[in-house]
């Protein structure tokens, strides 16, 4: 586990970094010169390639996953890079396609309740484009143990470029349509930056003839890309469905206002990011040696920490509810259920940990497809019932059932037919010191300044909860971590 421990805590570093900028952004700035419609402009643009993006993957990043430790051997003679290349542009010329034949029609659709959105929809062409090429450059990079770049890239450069972006609107040097072209642009360089490194390092030297090696796997490379293509686009489709369904039955002002209050129910998952990214790749590895009691280990391990981190995430976030709307303007209320739906319904996904990769990188991995077009089917169906009745809270509420539902699916499926079994009285355990947590919290009376009210409940809520955790030793990994922290501290001193 020294390795997981390692990246996902450089890979934490980068998203909590990333996040308060993202937080300054986000939070602070798009609200207060940017409105809503323009806000919920830019979140659609990303939405639409983010799933336009993966389709064009082909699914190459999932063969890439499952079957680089076959061919590891290799070395730096091998012919991902190829197929990356051929692939990225198969798949873009296909979306293309698509966008020619289609793309009239959703500019139509938003003349009238989302102008911004319609005029600027082609820019979803090199954002997609970039996207394909991110997606299998990252899992090429991640498969030789060095997943922080991508999250280095994608987290924290990203939202650098954006904030710095940002700022010339803030001193009237940019107008909106000057920034969304430096926005697009931002999203874009971080797939050049990865290229270069992965060239420099030796690792993009692409041969066609080194696919010979790949003979004996052709089949199960096109079955397993094939399967990883459904599960790539229902996995993001259900993550980004409710935003684009949000500006179907209301507007892309309601879109913007759903995507901030979004922001900060999302901000729950930030500590599994880091660790899903390194620990996928042990998990295949572990599939290729056989061994399953590290599989099993890691799947305990993982659903316990990320459960842990995730309700200390979620209290942070709810008991602060009051100073996040002092933050965003007025109108935003509108989603404050949005934050607690979303948040809980991250919370229940991490408790899942490293399910969905138990099973993509095991013999039954196409079973993932089936739990994915389930969830896809749920979230859509339960957002169209949902969000015409309770409009924003609908959405955000249609994503915890689907959620939810999907984690049972799966949790019972490893069970059946692997044995594996994370769940136990620790859970409780931990629910229950959330929950304990919060109740003394919430009575803790406000002082009527809010930033020391958000000081003071985040340190309580830190000392309280993960004090607990240490005090019971419930996470032997999560103490080992505190202990590293305190020890490299106490050096500095």
């Amino acid at each position: 586990m020294g390795i997981i421990i390692k990246q996902s805590v450089r890979n934490s570093i980068y998203i909590y970094a990333g996040a308060l900028l993202g937080f300054v952004t986000v939070a602070i700035l798009f609200p207060r010169f940017l409105d809503p419609g323009q806000i919920g402009t830019l979140s659609l643009l990303v939405s639409f390639s983010m799933i336009s993006g993966r389709l064009g993957t082909l699914g190459l990043n999932s063969s890439i996953y499952r079957f680089f430790p076959k061919f590891r051997h290799l070395g730096k003679d091998n012919a991902w890079p190829f197929l990356i290349i051929i692939t990225g542009f198969i798949g873009f010329t296909l979306f293309l396609i698509f966008y020619f034949l289609f793309g009239n029609i959703v500019i139509e659709n938003n003349l009238d309740k989302s102008p911004d959105f319609a005029k600027y929809f082609y820019l979803i062409i090199p954002l997609t484009l970039f996207q394909i090429f991110f997606f299998n450059l990252d899992a090429l990079n991640s498969v030789l143990y060095n997943s922080t770049l991508g999250t280095f890239i994608k987290e924290f450069l990203q939202r650098v470029l954006i904030l710095a972006g940002f700022l010339f609107i803030v001193f009237g040097i940019f107008d909106f349509e000057q920034y969304i072209f430096w926005y697009v642009s931002s999203i874009c360089f971080g797939t050049l930056v990865l290229l270069v490194f992965l060239i420099k390092q030796g690792n993009f030297n692409w041969r066609p003839k080194q696919a010979i090696h790949f003979k004996p796997e052709w089949k199960n490379i096109f079955s397993v890309s094939g399967f990883g293509l459904l599960n790539g686009f229902s996995g993001f489709a259900v993550l980004q469905f409710d935003r684009i369904l949000v500006n179907a039955f209301l507007n892309s002002a309601a879109t913007g206002i759903y995507s901030i209050t979004f922001y900060f129910g999302i901000l729950i998952s930030m500590p599994a990011r880091g660790l899903q990214k390194i620990a996928s790749t042990l998990i295949s590895d572990a599939y290729a040696s056989n061994d399953y009691d590290k599989v099993d280990e890691i799947y305990q391990k993982s659903c316990l920490n990320q459960f842990i981190f995730g309700m200390w995430a979620l209290l942070g976030i709810w008991v602060n509810q009051d100073a996040i709307f002092h933050i965003l303007p007025a109108e935003y209320r509108e989603g404050r259920y949005v934050i607690l739906f979303i948040g809980i319904a991250q919370l229940i996904k991490m408790a899942g940990g490293l399910n969905d990769a138990i099973i993509m990188y095991s013999k039954y991995f196409k079973v993932v497809t089936l739990f994915q077009v389930v969830f896809l089917i749920l979230t859509t169906g339960l957002n169209v019932i949902l969000i015409p009745e309770y409009g924003l809270s609908g959405a955000a509420f249609a994503s915890l059932l689907a959620i939810s539902i999907h984690l049972v699916m799966k949790w019972i499926f490893i069970w059946l037919k692997f044995g594996f079994q994370p769940y136990n009285l620790k859970f409780l355990l931990v629910l229950f010191l959330g929950l304990a947590t919060y109740f003394i919290t919430d009575i803790f009376p406000e002082s009527g300044n809010w930033l020391f009210d958000l000081f003071v409940r985040s340190v309580l809520v830190t000392l309280l909860f993960l004090g607990s955790i240490y005090t019971l030793k419930l996470s032997n990994d999560i103490n080992g971590t505190i202990i590293g922290i305190y020890r490299k501290f106490k050096n500095l001193q």
